[in-house]
């Protein structure tokens, strides 16, 4: 039981990763406790077990209580090594990709209830006619309030695209990238133009925190999640997570669209090699506390963030074959 309640404490006050470095020791220090309390129990009995009856086949208390103490040392060591808890930790994360979406959204919504926030992300939910972007709208994260009056009111799964990009890569890049794929998507569908969900847009940057709680519901309401990836793409870690939550929501890699951005002659390889380059642990972030939360997540998700970053390499490089990437490489 006292285990049990410092999980629950930790809970409230710790990142995912932390709290999974909190469980392990725990368990740890659990073990210990208990090898100890075993080795007090064999001392006293020892010192105040009565004499033995000469023809007693029972063993003496102080042996039952001893014969516990190795395997709970061995629990202890085991308990100890990085790659038992990995291995642990993957094995319940495989347990089916509910688990997994479970986890990712746990760990990027602040609240708790997850009804409440279907709810409040309902509300919020909002599209953008792609006839009424700019390219100046891709160049900055720079707030602007007066953005979101292009916006309007959209009800899950009416909004064609969720855009995800990176404000580090090039903007004529991306809108260059975007009109291909609008002019494709507009010959596609009679002519109409697409709905797109762009965070500068269609978020209300008034109330960002709360908005941002509710991106894997606005990812879920999204027909496919069109990507421009450029140079710095893979190096930031929304980005990233945007792709994971959105397949791991969807399941169907066919609703990933990719658009390379990346000119292998600048020197910085091709989309391929960067996917292939690919590493977690080295994304970044603008807020500390967001990076250690997120990548919380992977690491609680998948066991470690080795295999996050395996699995980030495969939707990509599925999508590189499944949507041929327009790209330089």
């Amino acid at each position: 039981f006292g285990a049990a309640f410092a999980l629950v404490r930790a809970a409230l006050v710790l990142y995912p990763r932390d709290l999974l470095a909190r469980f392990w020791n725990i368990l740890f220090w659990y073990m210990a406790m208990m090898a100890c309390g075993d080795l007090l129990k064999c001392g006293m009995a020892l010192a105040l077990e009565p004499p033995r009856p000469p023809n007693s086949t029972d063993p003496p208390a102080w042996l039952r209580s001893l014969c516990w103490v190795p395997s709970e040392v061995v629990m202890m060591l085991v308990l100890s090594i990085q790659s038992f808890r990995h291995r642990m930790q993957a094995m319940l994360a495989s347990r089916g990709e509910s688990v997994r979406t479970a986890a990712a959204i746990s760990s990027l919504l602040s609240s708790g209830d997850a009804q409440k926030v279907l709810v409040k992300a309902c509300g919020l939910f909002r599209a953008v006619s792609c006839d009424l972007l700019t390219e100046g709208m891709l160049a900055s994260n720079g707030p602007d309030p007066a953005l979101f009056s292009l916006s309007q009111a959209a009800s899950l799964g009416a909004v064609d695209a969720f855009l995800s990009h990176s404000w580090h890569d090039d903007p004529p890049a991306k809108w260059a990238a975007l009109q291909v794929w609008r002019e494709q998507f507009k010959e596609e569908h009679g002519g109409r133009e697409p709905l797109l969900w762009l965070d500068k847009v269609c978020l209300d940057q008034t109330n960002i925190e709360e908005s941002l709680q509710c991106l894997p519901v606005f990812l879920s309401g999204c027909n496919q999640l069109l990507v421009l990836a450029g140079k710095t793409y893979l190096t930031r870690l929304w980005c990233i997570v945007e792709v994971f939550v959105f397949l791991a929501i969807e399941g169907k890699s066919e609703n990933l669209t990719v658009r390379s951005l990346v000119d292998a002659s600048d020197g910085h390889g091709s989309l391929r090699e960067l996917v292939e380059q690919f590493d977690s642990s080295k994304v970044t972030c603008a807020r500390p506390e967001d990076k250690d939360r997120l990548l919380g997540f992977a690491e609680a998700g998948f066991g470690d963030l080795t295999t996050f970053s395996q699995e980030v390499q495969r939707v990509l490089m599925k999508a590189c074959w499944t949507e041929h990437w327009e790209s330089a490489v």
